[in-house]
């Protein structure tokens, strides 16, 4: 049984999460999470999406820098370990900043079907993972973002405005855009 001590940050977006996702149910998929903590949106993804055995999921967290939420609660990195577990053969456990991770999967040419950008809460990172993730993405690929209305500590730049300039300058589908929950999703459009 998961052991999650932070607020449950999750159940409230699985309904879009499902809806943007269900393409991708019971096929090989890899997806990207930037920011998995103690694992809690990582096992949900494993569960409901991941599921097929070739699917894998790229968890990329340092476990261990600034935490926004107050102190880090006990052995985060530890939960997450205990957490996913059940689901190792199909998790690649990336432990480092997202800035220094994105580049290199995309110098190694992996291409991705979804990714989830939930990592260091300031505008200048929100953008720089979103530009990364965007570049794995396949076409028809999604990418979500969370945290649109995240206030942080004085003189830091919410996700909100980062993710209002990628609504203007990503070539995505805007049919199929959506905003709900505080998260954005886009869709790369199909080639």
């Amino acid at each position: 049984m998961p052991t999650f001590l932070y607020d449950d940050w999750t159940s409230c977006h699985t309904r879009n999460w499902r809806r943007w996702l269900a393409d991708l149910v019971d096929r090989p998929v890899i997806g990207v999470e930037v920011g998995a903590l103690e694992g809690r949106s990582s096992v949900w993804f494993l569960e409901n999406v991941l599921n097929h055995p070739g699917s894998r999921l790229y968890c990329i967290d340092p476990w261990g820098g600034s935490c926004y939420s107050g102190e880090w609660r006990g052995d985060v990195e530890g939960r997450f370990d205990s957490n996913i577990a059940p689901y190792r053969n199909r998790v690649i456990k990336l432990k480092a900043q997202s800035f220094s991770i994105l580049p290199r999967l995309i110098c190694d040419k992996l291409r991705v079907d979804f990714c989830y950008v939930d990592g260091l809460h300031e505008g200048w990172a929100v953008l720089m993972d979103a530009l990364d993730c965007w570049r794995l993405l396949r076409p028809g690929g999604c990418m979500f973002l969370d945290d649109y209305k995240w206030i942080g500590p004085k003189g830091t730049i919410s996700p909100g405005p980062a993710m209002d300039a990628l609504k203007l300058i990503l070539p995505h589908d805007p049919e199929r855009f959506d905003f709900a929950e505080d998260q954005m999703c886009f869709f790369k459009p199909k080639e």
